[in-house]
C-alpha cells in the first residue's frame, strides 16, 4: 500500500493536544447548538480544546454560524437563512427549541441568544474551530475565507465541505489554512486501506469520520494507524456515548467530535 508524500502540519493540528476534545456545534445536547452561548460554555465549563461549526450566507453575504439553510428548527423564525440580513438572524431567539428534557421546557428561550455570525465566534471564541461551509457557491467560499483572514484566525482553523469539488475549491482559495476531507476523498481513503490499494496524495489534512455507518465501523484501528502513517489527523464525529470514547481513545483518535463534551471531558478526566 502506498501513502503520501510527507509534509509539514498545518499550525492548526501542531497547536492541538492529542486526543483533542471537540464540541460539535458546540456541543448540542446540552446547549443551543451554534451559539456564541453554546461554543462559550464549551471552553469555560467542559475545556473544549477545538469547536465545529457550520456556516451559511445571510442575505446580505455575511457568514452566519448555522447548520441548516433555513432557521426553522432551531430559532423562533422561520424561512432561508439567505431570505434575511445578518442583523435580523441576529434578533431570532436560537434557543427558541432548545430542550433538555424532550419538549417540557425550553431553559434558554428569550435570553438573547441569536444566531451568530463567524467573524463573532472566531473573534470572541478564539479556539481552533473546524468550519463546515455548506453552500456551493463562489459567494460563500470568498466570505468564508475572507472572514477568517480579517479575525487572524487562518492558522487556527481547519475548513471544508462534504463536496469534493467545494473542499478542493476551497483548498485552491486558501491554501495556507487546514482542510477536512470531503466525503469522496475519504470514501478513496477507506476503500484503499480495505484494500491495500495505493493511496492517493490529496491536498487534506483531517480525516473527519463517523464512528460508523451502520453496522460498518469506519475508525477501525487498520483506518487510524493507516492515516497517521499518512500523516493525517482523525476526528470521529459524533460520539455520545462514553464507551465509544473509551474504545477511539484506545485507538489513538486524533480527535472526539460530541455533542456531550461534558462526558467526553469526564472520561478524558477518568
Amino acid at each position: 500500500m502506498g501513502s503520501p508524500s510527507s509534509r509539514s502540519p498545518k499550525p492548526f493540528l501542531s497547536s492541538l493536544p492529542r486526543p483533542t476534545l471537540v464540541a460539535h456545534r458546540g456541543g448540542a445536547k446540552i446547549a443551543p447548538e451554534n451559539t456564541l452561548f453554546a461554543f462559550t460554555q464549551a471552553r469555560d465549563l467542559w475545556g473544549a480544546h477545538q469547536i465545529e461549526l457550520d456556516v451559511h450566507l445571510s442575505h446580505d453575504g455575511v457568514p452566519m454560524v448555522s447548520h441548516d439553510a433555513d432557521v426553522d428548527r432551531v430559532t423562533s423564525g422561520c424561512g432561508p437563512v439567505r431570505a434575511l440580513t445578518a442583523a435580523e438572524l441576529g434578533r431570532l431567539d436560537a434557543a427558541w427549541n432548545f430542550s433538555l428534557d424532550g419538549g417540557r421546557s425550553f431553559p434558554y428561550r428569550g435570553q438573547g441568544i441569536g444566531l451568530a455570525t463567524l467573524d463573532e465566534v472566531l473573534r470572541r471564541v478564539p479556539l481552533p474551530a473546524m468550519i463546515d461551509v455548506k453552500e456551493d457557491d463562489e459567494a460563500a467560499r470568498t466570505a468564508v475565507i475572507e472572514t477568517i483572514r480579517a479575525a487572524g484566525a487562518s492558522e487556527r482553523v481547519c475548513i471544508g465541505s462534504a463536496e469534493d469539488r467545494v473542499a478542493a475549491s476551497l483548498v485552491d482559495a486558501a491554501p495556507e489554512m487546514a482542510h477536512f476531507f470531503p466525503e469522496g476523498a475519504a470514501r478513496a481513503f477507506l476503500v484503499a486501506v480495505a484494500t491495500g490499494r495505493p493511496i492517493a496524495d490529496v491536498p487534506y489534512d483531517v480525516l473527519a469520520i463517523p464512528f460508523a455507518e451502520g453496522t460498518h465501523e469506519v475508525a477501525t484501528p487498520a483506518f487510524i494507524a493507516a492515516a497517521h502513517t499518512c500523516g493525517w489527523a482523525v476526528q470521529v464525529w459524533t460520539v455520545d456515548e462514553p464507551e465509544q470514547m473509551r474504545i477511539l481513545l484506545q485507538r489513538d483518535v486524533d480527535g472526539i467530535q460530541t455533542d456531550r463534551p461534558d462526558l467526553l471531558r469526564a472520561v478524558l478526566s477518568g
